[in-house]
């Protein structure tokens, strides 16, 4: 998906109007879909089993891959679910938040433009413990994010990156598998 742009800063109803028309939705719906979505939410958060935190999260619209781990206390973004991409053999720590919006405060009005984009967790890769994705990034294959990072540009394939903002401390050639 493209970034989405929004700078409409006038009333509530408006603006979830505007939103949902963007979405297909009437206004009713659009609300009803957002209290599921947070319901969904807050159950996968709280399921003792991984399997259940994946079937919530899939009702909520986030796209996830086969053998991925997602373990209690990850935070996936509420407002825009389905701008996160997880495919195959994605492993997550805990605490790890994932975030596909920015919304600057009125005072950042003209310095900082509110915007949507996807974050995308490409096939083998593992985000370290309590670290944070921002908008717009791709994690690539069989990349490695180290506990506590942040992530705020793209990640390479088969690299490992650390720190704030998180930075390529090591590459490496990925292991062939034996047949």
């Amino acid at each position: 998906k493209k970034a989405l742009f929004y700078n409409d800063m006038s009333g509530f109803r408006s603006r979830v109007s505007k939103i949902a028309k963007t979405k297909g939705n009437s206004f009713i719906r659009y609300i009803f879909n957002k209290l599921l979505n947070n319901l969904y939410s807050s159950l996968a958060n709280f399921a003792p089993i991984g399997s259940l935190r994946i079937y919530f999260h899939r009702k909520r619209g986030v796209r996830i891959g086969k053998n991925v781990s997602l373990p209690s206390g990850l935070a996936l973004e509420r407002a825009f679910p389905e701008y996160i991409v997880i495919e195959d053999e994605v492993a997550f720590g805990p605490g790890v938040k994932v975030i596909t919006h920015s919304i600057p405060p009125i005072s950042f009005n003209r310095v900082v433009l509110p915007h949507v984009s996807p974050v995308i967790f490409k096939k083998g890769s593992w985000i370290g413990a309590y670290s944070i994705i921002l908008p717009g990034c791709t994690i690539g294959n069989n990349s490695l994010v180290s506990a506590g990072s942040v992530v705020s540009s793209d990640v390479p394939d088969n690299c490992i990156v650390a720190g704030n903002p998180a930075e390529i401390i090591k590459t490496f050639k990925p292991r062939r598998k034996k047949s």
